[in-house]
């Protein structure tokens, strides 16, 4: 690995050791060959033929597939550059997951911890124009209910597709299910587009949807793009929101919960599958800190007495 291609690439430190596992020979030379230039496919298939001893447009498709290139609109027409280590890195977590766990586990958390802090600071103009009301939402900008998550799945016009998630690919923190980001969007950039994903009924996406709220996982989203099923202790949003001092704002904080202390059983479920400690469970009896509560409703679905309820 050269210096160029870590500096082309955004390889950092922590990564530096082990970048031979995320990108191929090829790849690196590719990476190199095209520096900070933009290239037409045309012009992209002539620089590989040139350059490199393999099939061009199959390898150009293929590193647009692993993110080793991003596209870009020129005048209407597409042309490609060099992507990111950054973007790569959610894409071999989630997609070659035997070569990610391979790596020692003190330096996946270090890799982790750079990403989230990474994430967070890619995410700092776009928190502070929501906040002051410049855009209405972003990736994973609120916490909505099952039900609503039902109800946006029933009325998505365009095709459905099903996803490993990326943060817990990539965070590992939890035995939680993977296999559960539904994605709607399919343009340039887009897993959809890389020819990652499978597509799936809504009947699938509903049922996915369900079991991941049975599992403890919370749902968020824009409407938009995806429904996003994951949980506190990978999330990158939340944990970005936690370095941002944003809680509660980034996922959105919609709902308030209502715990009824008399129709509480002390059955301890809510306690189990809350995911920011709110509901604690300490000598056999429940106990709920609404400071703690970020909203996500989860409870209320998993409570069998009805003990919890919602507030608009």
């Amino acid at each position: 690995m050269t210096r160029e291609v870590i500096d082309i690439f955004e390889v950092p430190k922590e990564v530096e050791s082990i970048i031979n596992k995320i990108i191929s020979k090829d790849e690196e030379e590719l990476i190199v060959l095209i520096k900070r230039k933009t290239y037409s496919e045309e012009g992209l298939i002539e620089l590989v033929n040139k350059n490199l001893q393999v099939i061009p447009k199959e390898f150009i498709n293929n590193c647009y597939k692993r993110n080793i290139i991003d596209k870009v609109i020129i005048e209407n027409k597409i042309f490609y550059k060099v992507s990111s280590l950054y973007y790569r890195l959610s894409v071999f977590a989630q997609y070659e997951p035997e070569k990610w766990i391979e790596i020692d586990e003190n330096l996946r958390k270090i890799i982790d911890e750079w990403y989230v802090k990474e994430y967070a600071k890619r995410s700092i103009d776009k928190v502070e124009k929501l906040k002051n009301g410049e855009i209405s939402a972003i990736e994973n900008a609120y916490f909505i209910t099952l039900e609503e998550s039902l109800e946006l799945l029933e009325n998505k016009s365009n095709d459905i597709y099903i996803l490993p998630c990326n943060c817990k690919s990539l965070a590992k923190n939890c035995n939680k299910p993977i296999n559960v980001c539904i994605q709607f969007e399919n343009g340039i950039n887009t897993m959809v587009d890389r020819e990652w994903g499978e597509k799936i009924s809504k009947e699938k996406a509903k049922e996915i949807t369900i079991k991941a709220n049975k599992s403890g996982l919370m749902h968020s989203s824009e409407c938009e793009s995806a429904l996003c099923n994951c949980d506190g202790c990978c999330c990158y949003p939340i944990r970005a929101a936690k370095i941002l001092n944003v809680e509660k704002e980034w996922p959105k904080k919609v709902h308030k919960i209502i715990w009824d202390k008399d129709k509480c059983t002390n059955c301890g479920k809510c306690s189990k599958i809350c995911n920011f400690n709110a509901f604690i469970m300490n000598n056999k009896t429940i106990s709920f800190d609404e400071n703690k509560c970020w909203g996500c409703t989860i409870c209320k679905d998993n409570c069998p007495t009805k003990a919890i309820t919602l507030k608009y």
